[in-house]
C-alpha cells in the first residue's frame, strides 16, 4: 500500500490536552508500522510538510499559534484531527477558552474519532490525506495541460 506516488512527509501539532493521541502518533515509529515502507515520514519543519496532524484541543491562546503554524505549510497540504478532543474539545469541551469547533474554523480535511484513535486508524487517515493530496494535484495539472492545449498557434 502506497501512500501517495512519492515520500509523504507529516507534521504532527500538539495543541495541549492529556497526550493519549501523541503517544498513539509516537507508537507510528516503531517497526511494526513500517511507516518508511509506505513513504510516509515525520518531519521536525511545517514547512516540509504535506501532512499536519493536530492532537489536543483548541484554545483561544493557541488558536493563533496554530494558524501561524499552519500557514508556513506549504500548499496543497492536508490536514488532519486526530482524536475527540481535536474533533469537538472531547471531555474538554464545556471548558470556555476551548473552541470546540475545530474543524470549521481549522479546514481540517480528515477526522478521527477516539480518545485516542488506534495507530492503524491514523495510518488509515495518513493514507487518505495522501490520497486526497494526489486527487487534489492531478486535477490542478489537469487544468494546466488543458489550458495548454487551448492556445492559439501563431
Amino acid at each position: 500500500m502506497a501512500a501517495k506516488n512519492h515520500a509523504v512527509w507529516v507534521y504532527p501539532i500538539t495543541m495541549g490536552a492529556c497526550n493519549g493521541c501523541d503517544q498513539q502518533i509516537l507508537a507510528l515509529n516503531a517497526p511494526a508500522y513500517q511507516l518508511r515502507s509506505m513513504g510516509i515520514s515525520f518531519v521536525n519543519s511545517p514547512r516540509h510538510a504535506d501532512i499536519v496532524l493536530l492532537t489536543g484541543v483548541l484554545t483561544k491562546r493557541m488558536r493563533s499559534v496554530v494558524e501561524r503554524t499552519l500557514a508556513s505549510v506549504p500548499s496543497p497540504h492536508a490536514l488532519v484531527a486526530v482524536g475527540d478532543c481535536a474533533i469537538h474539545g472531547g471531555v474538554f469541551a464545556d471548558n470556555p477558552q476551548i473552541l470546540t469547533n475545530a474543524s470549521d474554523i481549522l479546514n481540517v480535511n480528515i477526522e478521527i474519532a477516539g480518545d485516542p484513535p488506534t495507530p492503524d486508524q491514523i495510518i488509515a487517515a495518513i493514507v487518505e490525506a495522501a490520497r486526497q493530496l494526489d486527487e487534489a494535484e492531478k486535477s490542478t495539472n489537469t487544468v494546466d495541460e488543458t489550458q495548454d492545449e487551448e492556445e492559439p498557434a501563431k
